[in-house]
């Protein structure tokens, strides 16, 4: 685990992989860092195949910040296990998604406008949910649909269309 304070460190200069460093981690509301040194090895990997900048919007928050955006104090972010990211729109998602699956223990697929996304990566190995979709373009919310393999979520992709197109959609 990484863990810095904000008011100890210089977190722009402390670099955690070759191409990220500790403030991309840190929580937006009190500033700390707490990371799971395993995720940003996963992202550096992933960063390395896909030869693309990734950006981080969402890693370390802490109880107070879970509390105030995901209604509980205790969740893979608030235990330094998981990061939300894009890549600028310039890759599909599902081609991502692919790429994440032998990297990550988890992995959410999110639409939040049309035809725009993130993806959600952890390394939480308590949880038995390993792929999902949340698309809140159509629901207006967040609502999860859960799969235990990735040929179970590819099989709804297809079931989805056309309504949700998720082949179509960037990060």
């Amino acid at each position: 685990m990484y863990e810095y304070k904000r008011s100890q460190y210089d977190l722009h200069s402390i670099k955690l992989a070759p191409n990220f460093t500790a403030s991309e981690f840190m929580c937006p509301h009190c500033g700390d860092v707490f990371i799971d040194g395993r995720l940003v090895s996963g992202l550096q990997q992933l960063r390395d195949v896909l030869q693309a900048p990734i950006y981080i919007t969402s890693s370390y928050r802490c109880p107070e910040h879970e509390r105030v955006v995901a209604n509980t104090s205790q969740s893979v972010h608030s235990r330094g296990l998981a990061a939300d990211f894009n890549l600028g729109r310039i890759k599909l998602i599902l081609n991502v998604f692919q790429m994440c699956v032998p990297i990550f223990h988890r992995v959410g697929i999110y639409q939040t406008a049309p035809g725009i996304g993130f993806i959600h990566v952890d390394m939480d190995t308590t949880r038995s949910h390993l792929y999902w979709l949340n698309n809140r373009v159509r629901t207006g919310r967040d609502t999860y649909e859960y799969y235990d393999s990735v040929e179970l979520l590819q099989k709804a992709i297809r079931q989805q269309r056309p309504a949700v197109r998720w082949a179509t959609i960037v990060i």
